[in-house]
């Protein structure tokens, strides 16, 4: 939110000039969220450029707030394990772990909107794995005999 680098790709992508008195106004919109003592405190923001800038100096609230996007955490440390566990026998397993490890893509939004998608991706995937279960129960796996693109080469 306040990188120099983001002013400067804004001030080229709105033609903006402050030779000429142009300027751009940032006014951040933040719902902050905290779980403190059990409590659950939730207020609207309206940050300015300088309350961004305090706040990324104050890395010590997230020792201090160990429950601090605890949700979000959670989600990661559950896909960080899923990638763990890829390993494919043959193209179908393959489509079925492509489909899984692109979930994450889709949990987007605010946070009354994204953690309802937390929720539907932690399902799929669990649909999904059952799946790949039944193909390995089942035997169904063949090998792979052409080169498979890897994850991310293929676009």
């Amino acid at each position: 939110l306040t990188s120099e680098e983001k002013h400067r790709r804004d001030r080229a992508r709105y033609d903006v000039d402050p030779e000429r008195g142009d300027r751009i106004r940032y006014s951040h919109i933040n719902r902050p969220h905290f779980d403190v003592l059990g409590l659950q405190i939730e207020f609207d923001m309206r940050g300015k450029q300088w309350q961004m800038r305090a706040m990324r100096h104050l890395k010590v609230l997230r020792r201090v707030l160990p429950r601090w996007h605890k949700r979000e955490k959670d989600f990661r440390d559950w896909y960080c394990d899923l990638c763990a566990k890829f390993f494919y026998h043959d193209p179908e397993t393959y489509k079925v772990w492509l489909e899984l490890l692109r979930l994450p893509s889709q949990v987007t939004g605010y946070r009354d909107v994204r953690y309802p998608k937390m929720d539907q991706a932690r399902s799929r995937a669990a649909e999904l794995l059952q799946r790949l279960e039944a193909i390995q129960a089942a035997g169904k796996t063949t090998p792979v005999t052409a080169p498979v693109a890897v994850l991310g080469q293929n676009r």
